[in-house]
Order: C-alpha cells, then structure tokens, then sequence
C-alpha cells in the first residue's frame, strides 16, 4: 500500500468548499527534474520540458537522457511527488515498471519523494483512497482509476 502519498487535492479535484492547493512553479518542477537525473545518473543539463505539458494534467514531464535510452521524470503540480517512467509512458494505460533511480538522492536534493514502482502500482482499496474527498472518489471511480499512480499522475478534465 502507499505510504502517504494520496492525499487530498493528489486528483487534481478539490471540494467546492475548499480552495485548490497551490500549483508548484515550473521552474521548482525543473529542479526536481534535474535532481531525478542526476540520481538516475544523466547529466542535469540535459533535462528538457516536454512540450505536450497540458493544463489539466496533475503533472509536468520531462526529458530525462540516461545511457540506454530516454526516460520521462513526472513532476506532480501540487504534491511534492516525483515518478520517472519509459519515454513511452501513456497516462490513459499508466503502468509504472521499477526503474532504478537513487529516491534517497532525490529527497535530500530537493525535498520530493520519487515515488517507488511499488507504490504508484497499488491497487486503490478503501485504505488507499481513506485520504482523498468525495470528489476525488467520485472522479476516480468515473475515470476508472485503479491505482495510486493513476490518481496522482492523470489527465482528468
């Protein structure tokens, strides 16, 4: 199960009553991209936003070059939470294979937790989504969410 890393405002959808968290600035989101890579061990220059970055989705994506390939550092617009995929990562069929990647690195570096394959592949159950609003249940079931990475990183509108 996840450890914290649902929590209200993780969809992207808030109650009417309450205000919407407050969007992490595109340039911190860079800086978290950069620290991905650098545990991943890319050079941190080499880290490009990716330009189909759109409004509603949860997360902002980046280029990350590595020795076999191209990776994508998922930022997360309002939790401090970091996911790095395949560069053919699809958000409408989000599965989230291990990829190594020092977490530890990255959360002395820049504060965020790189969240674990493990932990964005959890089956959403009760325990699971106890932390999200009626809302965000509401949005989940209707999007057919099964997992806490696909709660987190969505394309929802």
């Amino acid at each position: 199960m996840p450890l914290g890393l649902l929590q209200p405002g993780a969809t992207g959808f808030w109650s009417h009553k309450k205000a919407p968290l407050l969007e992490h600035d595109p340039k911190d989101c860079r800086r978290v991209a950069e620290a991905v890579a650098h545990a991943a061990g890319a050079a941190h220059w080499s880290v490009a936003p990716m330009p189909e970055d759109e409004p509603h989705e949860t997360f902002r994506r980046f280029t990350v070059p590595v020795a076999d390939g191209m990776l994508q550092c998922l930022t997360h617009r309002y939790l401090r939470i970091t996911a790095l995929v395949p560069e053919d990562w699809n958000v409408w069929d989000p599965v989230f294979p291990e990829i190594i990647c020092d977490a530890d690195q990255v959360q002395r570096e820049v504060g965020w937790t790189l969240a674990t394959s493990y932990e964005l592949n959890a089956p959403l159950d009760s325990d699971t989504a106890a932390a999200l609003s009626k809302a965000e249940l509401e949005m989940a079931k209707g999007w057919q969410a099964g997992s806490a990475g696909a709660i987190l990183f969505n394309a929802w509108d």
